[in-house]
Formats: C-alpha cells, sequence, structure tokens
C-alpha cells in the first residue's frame, strides 16, 4: 500500500484506487494480451468518434501505443464535439500535461472559462510558474477564491467505463479496473507548492493566512477523499485547536481517516462489487457520495 502521505505530495490518487490496490486489482493483469485488446478497443471507439469515445481512447493512447503522442488531438476533437463539457477540458489539460512539450496555457483558460468555480486548473498553473514569483502568486490566489477543487472524478470514470465497455471487449467490471488504472498512472502537479506556500513562517503575515484559509477551504470541497484530506490538514494548520473551525475539523478528521482506513481494506475483492461501484459513479457526482452509496448498497454500516 502506498502511503497517503507521499500520494499528497507528489499527486493523488482517487481512494478508489488504494480499495483496488489492497484487493490486489491491478491493471494490466497480462500486459500482452491486454495490451492488444486495449489497442484494438481503441482503434474501434477512434472509429465510433463520439466524445466520450474519443475521449477515452486518448486515455489509452500511452498503454495502447507506448507514448502520449497521439492523445492531445483525440483528447481536442473530444472537447470539440462537446464544447461545454468541464471534464473533458480537464481530461484534455491533464493528458496535455504528461508531455513537456505541451503547451497547457490554452488547455487551463478553457477549463477556467466553462469551470471558473474549480480551482484545480490553478494547481496546473503552479507547475508551470515555477520560480516565476509573479506567476505564483496569480495561481495561489486564484485557488484561493476558487470554491472547490475538482478533479471530475467520478464522470470522467464513468463515462470512459461506458465507453471501454460498449465494445464488447471489457465487461464493466474490468473496464473500471482498467480506467481507475491508467488514472492512477498519470501526472497530476502535486500539492507541495501550495504547502510550501502556507508554511509556519509564511503565515505569519496576515494576507497570507487569509489566502491559505481559502485554498484550504477549497479543497476541503473537493470531489475525491485524498484531496478533502489535504484540505482538512492544511484548515488545522490554520485555526486554533480550540476555535470553532478547530473543532469542526477535528471532528471531519476523525470521519475522514475512518473512511481512509476502511475502504483501503480489501473489500474491493469481488467482481459484483466492483461493478456495484462502477455503476455508482454514473450516479453520484463526488467519489464521497459514491463510497457512502457503496456502503448502503453493499449492507455494510
Amino acid at each position: 500500500m502506498v502511503f497517503r502521505g507521499f500520494l499528497l505530495s507528489c499527486g493523488v490518487l482517487p481512494i478508489a484506487m488504494l480499495a483496488l490496490l489492497a484487493a490486489g486489482c491491478t491493471t494490466p493483469r497480462s500486459p500482452a494480451s491486454d495490451q492488444t485488446r486495449i489497442r484494438q478497443a481503441r482503434s474501434e471507439m477512434i472509429a465510433r468518434g463520439d466524445a466520450d469515445s474519443l475521449a477515452t481512447a486518448a486515455f489509452l493512447t500511452r498503454l495502447a501505443t507506448g507514448s502520449w503522442r497521439d492523445a492531445p488531438p483525440l483528447a481536442g476533437r473530444a472537447m470539440a464535439m462537446a464544447p461545454k463539457r468541464a471534464d473533458l477540458a480537464y481530461l484534455g489539460l491533464l493528458i496535455c500535461h504528461q508531455q513537456p512539450s505541451c503547451p497547457s496555457q490554452p488547455y487551463e483558460e478553457r477549463l477556467r472559462e466553462l469551470d471558473p468555480a474549480n480551482g484545480v486548473v490553478w494547481l496546473f498553473a503552479l507547475r508551470r510558474a515555477r520560480q516565476d514569483g509573479s506567476a505564483m502568486n496569480a495561481a495561489l490566489t486564484g485557488l484561493a477564491q476558487a470554491q472547490r477543487v475538482d478533479l471530475y472524478w467520478t464522470a470522467l470514470v464513468s463515462h470512459m467505463t461506458a465507453a471501454l465497455a460498449a465494445g464488447a471487449r471489457f465487461e464493466q467490471g474490468a473496464a473500471f479496473e482498467y480506467v481507475v488504472g491508467i488514472d492512477a498512472a498519470m501526472v497530476i502537479p502535486p500539492v507541495q507548492p501550495v504547502s510550501t506556500s502556507c508554511s509556519a513562517a509564511a503565515i505569519a503575515q496576515a494576507d497570507v493566512l487569509v489566502r491559505c484559509r481559502g485554498i484550504a477551504a477549497a479543497f476541503e470541497q473537493a470531489d475525491t477523499i485524498l484531496f478533502e484530506s489535504y484540505g482538512n490538514h492544511l484548515a488545522a494548520r490554520l485555526w486554533p485547536s480550540d476555535s470553532a473551525q478547530g473543532t469542526a475539523l477535528a471532528a471531519q478528521r476523525r470521519l475522514l481517516d475512518q473512511r481512509m482506513a476502511q475502504w483501503s481494506r480489501d473489500e474491493l475483492n469481488t467482481p459484483q462489487a466492483i461493478r456495484t461501484l462502477a455503476a455508482l459513479y454514473g450516479q453520484n457526482p463526488t467519489e464521497q457520495a459514491a463510497q457512502v452509496a457503496w456502503y448502503a448498497a453493499e449492507g455494510i454500516p
């Protein structure tokens, strides 16, 4: 099992991936034969040509071809077919981010236009800013003004699972495992620059403290449990423990720790359990809501 702190400093894995890893469900299981099936499925999805099929084909490109080179054009075609969908704009940005030579700024601008309340775009801007102090300050300010930090996780996974399963080469559970597994291998900008900017020394300045509290609040509204957990950890450093905010944060931390521990156990160890979770991803807007619904469906308190 990978340590949560490592995941948060180097990127983020949705908690479903932790559960699948704990259950021994890793992707791919037999690289040679599975890569052939993935290549065939990718070709079929390109031929189908709808937005979700093209997006999924882009997403599978590296596994199918060994390189991300052909993925951005496919992602661009998917975005053009569904220009109002912020989740596809985010996927295009994420795929572009896998290649250092891909210019990510146009994708960032498109996502900000479609979903200005989502702060995830500023994580990419932070990574691109590097040592540019002005650009880093602008990205941190934008993140502090965001309402949430979303990966469009359940929407993308459910759409791509359906697209991969549509060709009959993969049943729903296997398609779900593949999509989640491939996503786990993708590079997401780390949150370390945020943590550094909100260090104990930095928050001695009143304006920095206010900004960091805004950033923490955005992460607390994330659509993945690990990003929500990061927001809670960050906020706990920014509010006195005996304040009303500190008390509420401690209660939320206990709930999050309980969910993290339980969800990381060997729960998703049957094909039916995975199929149930895959179906629930299509019915719930966040990973947290899908998790609660899964426990209810499985009869687990």
